[in-house]
């Protein structure tokens, strides 16, 4: 097992990713670089465990700066569920259409949708916020960078809406 879950002396959680301690950020979300999740498939992770990518992986890939991305085993075991919070900050938009217009086309794509389940939209003064999450099935033979990738292909998918108004 590359992945093993332990209690230190305090009695914390500990996750050890190939013989090396995980640090926990502080939702107690593990982060789990690049490196790690080359060597990894999504049947090693732990169930009831989230975690998230640090940086990018091997091949340069990561997700967008706007998108806190969360990821677990599935409950049917062979998938992985994804949980996305989308933060748009206003001074920092610089689409072609407005981030209002955007984010309000991006959401009506999330709740039309049978890939995304949309959880909420909230809007403040200097930012606007989507949260959805969605769930990939893995085979035992994909990695989890696979994994992963795919869940950055649908996200960059899913950029792409509002973009065509």
């Amino acid at each position: 097992m590359y992945v093993q879950l332990q209690k230190d002396a305090q009695g914390q959680l500990e996750i050890i990713v190939l013989g090396e301690k995980v640090q926990l950020d502080s939702n107690n979300l593990a982060l789990l670089s690049g490196r790690w999740a080359e060597a990894l498939k999504p049947s090693d992770l732990p169930n009831g465990i989230s975690f998230r990518l640090v940086g990018e992986l091997s091949n340069g890939l990561g997700f967008f700066k706007e998108d806190h991305v969360t990821f677990s085993r599935g409950k049917n075991g062979t998938s992985l569920e994804f949980k996305v919070s989308s933060i748009y900050y206003y001074h920092e938009w610089d689409g072609m259409f407005s981030l209002d217009d955007t984010i309000l086309k991006r959401k009506l794509v999330l709740q039309q949708s049978d890939q995304f389940t949309f959880i909420a939209h909230v809007k403040k003064e200097k930012c606007t916020h989507l949260r959805f999450c969605f769930e990939l099935e893995s085979t035992e033979d994909q990695s989890l960078v696979e994994i992963l990738e795919m869940a950055m292909i649908r996200l960059s998918c899913l950029e792409g809406y509002g973009y065509t108004m």
